[in-house]
């Protein structure tokens, strides 16, 4: 699938060979919360995405993992932000909003040639239905216009009451 995030990489991959690339991300709402993604090509021929993270503007810890580059440059460098922000920050509930730079490795990144990047927390339910409170893993789930999810059982309890509305947002289902 095709999104701006993924122009925006395919856009600047014309300028920049892969094994010289630069990601920065910058969390909006903690701007000292950051993340530098830079790969490289090993003399085995195997090519490796280095991690470094930031708190509070210091570097934590940083560690390199190989990675395939069977697939488009512009996708698996997509794939790879998506996968990094979303296994870093995944304890807030909340929608996050990145900030994203790519460039050479020689070069410092560029605030103003960047592209926001929003991680949509609040339209999913992430671990159980919010009626019952029982997790998915035991409860199907059924997905609503509005994203949110309620399970197979409350689902037909809302049917039941005569109940349109989800029960989280109160937006229309039918």
């Amino acid at each position: 699938m095709v999104d701006a995030l993924n122009i925006y990489i395919k856009h600047k991959m014309n300028t920049i060979l892969f094994d010289k690339v630069c990601v920065y991300i910058m969390c909006k709402q903690v701007p000292s919360s950051q993340l530098l993604l830079t790969f490289h090509k090993e003399s085995t021929g195997n090519f490796y995405m280095n991690t470094t993270i930031f708190e509070k503007y210091i570097k934590l810890e940083s560690k390199d993992t190989e990675i395939s580059m069977f697939g488009k440059p512009e996708d698996i460098i997509t794939t790879l932000i998506k996968f990094q922000v979303t296994s870093l920050f995944n304890s807030s509930d909340n929608d996050l909003d990145f900030i994203i730079s790519m460039c050479r490795e020689t070069d410092d990144p560029n605030i103003t040639n960047t592209i926001l990047y929003r991680l949509d927390r609040s339209g999913f339910n992430l671990d159980e239905c919010p009626i019952c409170r029982i997790p998915w893993s035991i409860k199907n789930p059924i997905n609503l216009p509005c994203k949110h999810k309620v399970c197979c059982d409350c689902m037909m309890g809302l049917v039941r009451n005569h109940s349109d509305t989800c029960p989280v947002c109160r937006a229309p289902y039918i």
